[in-house]
């Protein structure tokens, strides 16, 4: 069986990027070049035969996020931040130069957020796991590193030994 993007690719219009185009007012071409690019996508069950709808680039119907959790990750706020950052990076495309400033502070604090979350994640992982010390030393003060082995050091552009 045939997909629609196999279709695309060999330059064959199909019955449903036909209907697409017609709903979308677009060019069959549009649809068949995008679909090919992998920037639309048909959704399409032979078994069904349910109304085509395209999905992308072009497009009345765009995924902006994949919102959702599974039985490997519950969290809520985390689903409402990504909502939140792809409002705030539709709205930053835009022209209303209010609404991208306020779009960019939104994305400001995500990417703040991210970053504290990944912070606080490799703090919180277990020895001998990635990101965890393989040598740690519970005294500073003991500290068997030397420059001896270091090798030589680098200054101003010239080497010293």
């Amino acid at each position: 069986m045939t997909t629609q993007i196999e279709h695309a690719r060999k330059g064959l219009i199909t019955p449903q990027m036909e209907t697409v185009a017609a709903a979308e007012d677009v060019s069959t071409e549009y649809v068949r070049t995008m679909v090919a690019e992998g920037k639309i996508v048909i959704p399409w069950n032979t078994l069904r035969q349910p109304k085509a709808v395209g999905v992308g680039k072009g497009l009345r119907t765009k995924v902006n996020a994949s919102i959702g959790t599974s039985s490997d990750i519950i969290d809520i706020d985390m689903e409402i931040e990504k909502a939140r950052i792809a409002e705030a990076k539709s709205a930053a495309q835009g022209e209303d130069v209010e609404q991208i400033k306020a779009a960019t502070e939104v994305l400001s604090l995500a990417v703040q957020k991210i970053g504290a979350s990944v912070y606080e994640q490799a703090q919180a992982t277990p020895e001998g796991e990635a990101g965890s010390d393989p040598n740690p030393n519970p005294n500073p003060d003991t500290d068997t590193d030397t420059d001896a082995d270091a090798g030589p050091e680098v200054i101003d552009g010239e080497v010293k030994e």
